[in-house]
């Protein structure tokens, strides 16, 4: 018999208390109220209402077609008789398993929002929890980085931005795939394929960001997968299937671009530099989310000791450093002081529907994890110093 595992649970329930508290007092009316950004006076309030109101009509329309007409998901009850209206946003099928029973039973759209966008929350600091502690040795220090992650304001979205808050199997994926890499169990390959694909299914943007991700993170599969003497095949090829999932969603996506609807390429290039900012404002949105002190355990993380965790350490680095690139935009250029294109233009124009992703900002998603993670290893270090615990 399996034993429980106590600090997760334990670090889940204390999760489940910090979102009761940062979202008070919505918790007391789920059904009947949202959080307005208007009223709060927040930056870009009435294009942040306006989100909010959309996706709201997302989540619920997805949970009524998966459900009454699944094959014509994408042929949404807006705009008749345009077709694939739906692929004019995002989709948030990943997020159906917790919407999709809420909205049936109640039919209130409200309340299937609210209920998501807390447990989405909720989960990703579980997820990183997990990861951490993986990492780090240490539930303690684990915790700091699953509050850090699921609690930073992008991350958290005040609540209104599930489209961005949807992000929490990121460290599940990064934590599968590692197990996997080491020794590739059937069960741990299927896992990671299951969740990787949910994933993936949470939204077209997410998808575009778990993709970097794993290419930022896959040379760390490869060296570990050798290190245990195994082949990397299993892992790969497992996160390969995974999007395969893409296919049949996209497709309307493409159609739709296809047809003219939505901008073209030479708008969204422009409408990309009207969003991109230099290096040095994504590290003061990293500071900014994650508190400068979180910052500074990320550091002592990534510094020391050289000898472990040296390749996990390497590739929350890499992927740290490739949504810092991202997350700039057009105002990166592979070569600085050329003409040459940045990474986010050349994704531009070679990646499939990559063009559709005018907000650069969303890949700060990736340094937050990995900072978040890095700090984990750097409290444990510190908490193992001799006399810490006596201190």
């Amino acid at each position: 018999m399996r034993r429980v595992d106590r600090p997760l649970l334990l670090a889940a329930a204390a999760y489940a208390a910090a979102v009761v508290l940062l979202s008070w007092p919505l918790v007391t009316a789920p059904a009947t109220a949202v959080v307005d950004p208007v009223r709060l006076g927040q930056r870009g309030a009435p294009w942040a209402r306006a989100d909010l109101d959309l996706l709201i009509w997302i989540l619920a329309w997805t949970s009524h077609a998966l459900v009454e007409q699944p094959l014509a998901l994408f042929q949404a009850n807006i705009f008749h008789p345009a077709r694939d209206t739906l692929a004019g946003s995002e989709h948030l099928i990943g997020l159906a398993p917790i919407a999709a029973p809420v909205f049936a039973v109640t039919g209130n759209a409200v309340l299937a929002y609210n209920v998501t966008v807390l447990v989405v929350v909720w989960l990703a600091a579980t997820c990183t929890f997990a990861l951490a502690r993986a990492w780090s040795g240490s539930a303690a220090a684990a915790f700091v980085a699953g509050a850090a992650f699921a609690f930073a304001p992008h991350v958290q979205g005040t609540w209104i931005r599930l489209h961005v808050s949807a992000v929490a199997l990121f460290p599940l994926v990064l934590l599968l795939a590692w197990r996997a890499a080491r020794v590739p169990r059937a069960a741990t390959l299927a896992a990671l394929l299951a969740v990787t694909a949910l994933q993936l299914l949470a939204g077209m943007y997410v998808s575009y960001e778990l993709a970097a991700l794993l290419v930022a993170f896959s040379p760390v599969l490869v060296v570990e997968a050798r290190r245990w003497g195994r082949s990397p095949a299993p892992v790969l090829l497992a996160l390969a299937a995974s999007f395969l999932v893409l296919v049949p969603i996209g497709i309307p996506y493409l159609r739709l671009r296809a047809s003219g609807e939505l901008p073209s390429f030479e708008q969204a290039l422009e409408l990309v530099a009207r969003n991109s900012v230099a290096p040095q404002q994504v590290l003061l949105w990293l500071g900014e989310n994650l508190t400068w002190p979180v910052v500074a355990l990320a550091l002592v993380g990534l510094a020391w000791p050289a000898h472990e965790r040296l390749v996990e350490r390497l590739g929350l680095l890499s992927i740290a450093l490739v949504g810092i690139v991202l997350s700039a935009g057009r105002s990166v250029s592979i070569i600085p002081g050329t003409s040459l294109p940045s990474p986010y233009e050349i994704a531009m124009r070679l990646v499939p529907g990559f063009a559709s992703m005018r907000a650069p900002s969303r890949f700060l998603v990736l340094p937050l994890l990995a900072l978040s993670v890095l700090a984990a290893l750097g409290a444990g270090r510190l908490a193992a110093l001799p006399g810490a615990s006596a201190a």
